[in-house]
């Protein structure tokens, strides 16, 4: 891979791999903190629905 044999890949070459992959890297690491954002949105959306329900079944109730 890069820089397996010393002097081979210039400098220049060795940094724009490594800013790709970087790039790469870090879309990667957003599309995970977006997901886990969604999943935790989903599940405050999920409790409220239900204490709505809750409220809803005790007003019917009374």
């Amino acid at each position: 891979d890069i820089l397996t044999h010393a002097g081979k890949v210039k400098a220049e070459v060795a940094k724009k791999i490594a800013e790709e992959r970087y790039v790469e890297f870090d879309n990667k690491r957003k599309r995970a903190e977006a997901l886990a954002a969604d999943e935790e949105d989903i599940k405050q959306l999920e409790e409220i629905a239900r204490a709505i329900e809750k409220g809803k079944l005790k007003s019917e109730n009374d």
